[in-house]
């Protein structure tokens, strides 16, 4: 065996060593943690981490995404005005864009810093932090999409409960898909596909059934949308609690001591 040779082996080894370390501490935190309600849940993921570290450095991927939001946005919306679907069809399928474009940005700068491992075996994970961020999201999706309609129904005399109702119904269905994605995938691949999977559904029926998305999002009772829109809010806080919970953790921490470098 040449020296080359016996490097490589030595720091396999060595990363293998530090793998086992890392889902020991992990082993122990999880047995003593137990499942949170939603008091623990608020109370870990915004008291424990604080708003303020939770967002900390991140006022660039905030900024572009709100940007790339507004441009989207109105690009949605001169398509959709094009193909004759109307406002209503706009503002469902932009509602979710700065929830994706924040997400994605942030989990592609905690990416490249290619420690994901370590943070299981921290108190509060990367995935509390998920949990956390996502939960802001819907917030601040929350409150763009209602600048938004406000603006539609402003500018084309349009139903702005109908438009809020639409919007915040697509918002939390997009929520349900991408968390689901995320607890049944066990990583962010799971997420992806879950948002590919909105964006796709949404231009599959825009262009194969053309003028039948704007009529479906006109022709249903806006109670109907606000239901599913509270219902998912119930649902999505239950996805967040449980992605935090050992169960998750403990799942993701093996995964990750299997994988290959």
């Amino acid at each position: 065996m040449n020296k080359e040779e016996a490097e490589l082996l030595e720091g396999i080894f060595k990363r293998a060593e530090e793998k086992e370390k890392i889902l020991c501490v992990a082993e122990r935190l999880l047995s003593e943690t137990s499942e949170p309600d939603f008091a623990e849940f608020i109370k870990s993921v915004f008291a424990g981490i604080g708003l303020k570290q939770l967002y900390a450095g991140m006022a660039g991927i905030i900024g572009v995404s709100f940007a790339a939001a507004v441009l989207l946005a109105y690009l949605a919306l001169q398509v959709m005005l094009q193909l004759g679907e109307g406002v209503y069809a706009a503002a469902f399928f932009s509602a979710p864009l700065l929830y994706a474009g924040i997400f994605l940005l942030s989990w592609l700068k905690e990416r490249e810093s290619s420690s994901f491992e370590l943070l299981m075996s921290c108190k509060y994970t990367f995935f509390h932090v998920l949990a956390a961020r996502m939960l802001g999201e819907c917030l601040m999706g929350f409150v763009f999409n209602g600048v938004y309609v406000f603006a539609l129904a402003v500018r084309f005399r349009a139903d702005g409960i109908r438009l809020f109702a639409v919007s915040f119904s697509s918002l939390m269905v997009f929520s349900l898909l991408f968390a689901g994605g995320l607890l049944l995938g066990r990583g962010i691949r799971g997420a992806a596909a879950g948002c590919a999977l909105w964006f796709l559904a949404n231009l599959v029926v825009l262009f194969a059934l053309p003028s039948v998305y704007g009529r479906l999002l006109l022709g249903l009772p806006v109670l109907l949308f606000i239901a599913v829109g509270i219902c998912g809010v119930c649902v999505h806080v239950r996805q967040l609690m449980s992605l935090t919970a050992p169960t998750f953790r403990k799942e993701y921490a093996n995964a990750a001591n299997t994988r290959r470098y």
